[in-house]
């Protein structure tokens, strides 16, 4: 069997042609291309486009020996594999250089049409971390609902917001700056460190801190935070799904789900729509202009 051949930078597993055990007739492997991945050809590299299956020669990582399996599996797989867990070693490193309160931060809500911005800062309790902590994107909302009462109960926990009167005055990153910097505020005794979800910090942050693109699926503090900031989010949208049960916020939290467009068109936008975002402001206009 040919030396393995290793894929780069680009994320594509393996795939290889082995001999089979009956016979020698080659036996066919398959690699699979993640749906959006552009694969440019390389050298032993045969040519493939985005979701196609293709032999490749080496040490196949996942041998399947069915080319059928689908693009559906292909996804499957891909995503399986590459999805990271939180783990506590970023806290655990920054107590090693002298830290002794570590705080994860997370905001939710930069995407919405309507709502505030929502933060959250945990600092958690080594001893008593609750299972099951992941990037609250996977998660089902039974399960953000349970693990966020776990860590009420065993980090300390705050949670701020930016108003949707602040987003349109700041803009959305600066509002989801403000919010995360009042979480951190928010926090009594005050962490020493802070690690923050993305690869911008906050300005005039009450301790240092790091940054750390998808921080949510890799330190455990950050995915505490963003856990309990979006259960909240969410249920300050349920809240006012009853105030304004058309534009549906107990379902889509405000984010621009065609029904939700729809009825901005017919109904128009209510105050805690952010005339800045494009398909508001875009509704808006049209009523202004129709204005005799």
């Amino acid at each position: 069997m040919d030396s393995a051949t290793t894929a780069g930078s680009i994320g594509i597993a393996h795939a290889a042609q082995a001999t089979s055990a009956n016979g020698g007739q080659p036996e066919r492997f398959v690699r699979l291309v993640p749906p959006h991945t552009h694969h440019r050809k390389r050298p032993g590299f045969p040519r493939a486009t985005m979701g196609e299956r293709a032999p490749l020669r080496g040490c196949p990582l996942f041998p399947f020996k069915n080319p059928s399996c689908g693009d559906h599996a292909a996804r499957a797989l891909f995503k399986g594999m590459v999805r990271a867990q939180p783990t506590f070693t970023f806290e655990t490193d920054a107590i090693a250089h002298g830290a002794t309160s570590v705080a994860g931060v997370d905001e939710v809500g930069r995407g919405p049409l309507a709502g505030p911005v929502t933060a959250a800062a945990v600092v958690l309790d080594p001893e008593q971390i609750p299972p099951g902590l992941t990037d609250s994107k996977q998660l089902s909302a039974t399960a953000r609902a349970d693990i966020a009462e776990k860590l009420h109960r065993s980090a300390r926990v705050s949670i701020a917001h930016a108003s949707v009167a602040e987003i349109d005055r700041l803009n959305i990153q600066a509002a989801s700056h403000l919010a995360m910097l009042r979480a951190l505020e928010g926090l009594h005794p005050a962490p020493d460190f802070a690690l923050i979800d993305g690869n911008r910090l906050p300005g005039e942050l009450p301790c240092p801190a790091m940054g750390i693109v998808k921080g949510d699926c890799k330190s455990l503090s950050i995915s505490a935070a963003s856990i309990v900031a979006k259960v909240c989010r969410d249920q300050i949208m349920v809240d006012l799904a009853q105030q304004y049960p058309a534009y549906g916020w107990e379902q889509n939290r405000g984010y621009p789900t065609p029904q939700h467009l729809a009825v901005l068109k017919s109904h128009g936008a209510t105050p805690h729509h952010r005339r800045t975002f494009a398909p508001v402001h875009k509704i808006l206009y049209q009523e202004k202009s129709l204005t005799p």
